[in-house]
């Protein structure tokens, strides 16, 4: 087997429901998730090189499509416990 397997556990009405938004205008709203998120599909589905599953890397996504994908957190630069 090959491919991207990982519909077989999507809700029914998920696939239409998610064609849906496509016909929606843009909002510009941002949403950041965590590399290791199963949603991080960078590189995978969609284009532009892979993101590597680092929980301390994160992926921010305008409207659906991926803005960046940020290094790991520096938790003592920052001045912050990790």
């Amino acid at each position: 087997m090959s491919g991207f397997l990982s519909e077989q556990f999507a809700l029914p009405g998920a696939v239409e429901s998610l064609r849906a938004t496509r016909a929606e205008p843009a909002t510009g709203e941002t949403i950041t998730i965590s590399a290791a998120d199963p949603l991080n599909l960078v590189g995978i589905i969609g284009p532009g090189t892979k993101v590597l599953a680092i929980s301390s890397r994160f992926v921010t996504y305008r409207d659906g499509v991926a803005l960046e994908a940020s290094q790991p957190i520096d938790y003592a630069a920052a001045g912050q416990a990790g």
